[in-house]
């Protein structure tokens, strides 16, 4: 007597074959890798040194000249409005 075995007859075995997305996903990494310190270059810059202090360059309030525009589109300067 021989036994049949139903479950290896006429079914296909699928077999998910992972090695192409394994390939893509090392591939990706490199790219990311590589690119990666390429994007966080800066140019560098030599600011200039400042030689007055920031309280030292603001101006008079005495030169002051103020500036005033209406809607009408006149022009008053060294006036009050």
């Amino acid at each position: 007597m021989r036994r049949s075995s139903r479950s290896h007859h006429g079914t296909v075995l699928a077999e998910l074959n992972i090695t192409p997305l394994l390939d893509l996903v090392f591939v990706l990494l490199i790219i990311f890798m590589i690119t990666t310190p390429l994007l966080e270059q800066q140019l560098p810059v030599d600011l200039p040194k400042s030689s007055q202090s920031a309280s030292s360059n603001l101006p008079d309030p005495k030169s002051i000249v103020p500036l005033t525009i209406h809607k009408d589109g006149t022009v008053l300067i060294g006036q009050d409005s």
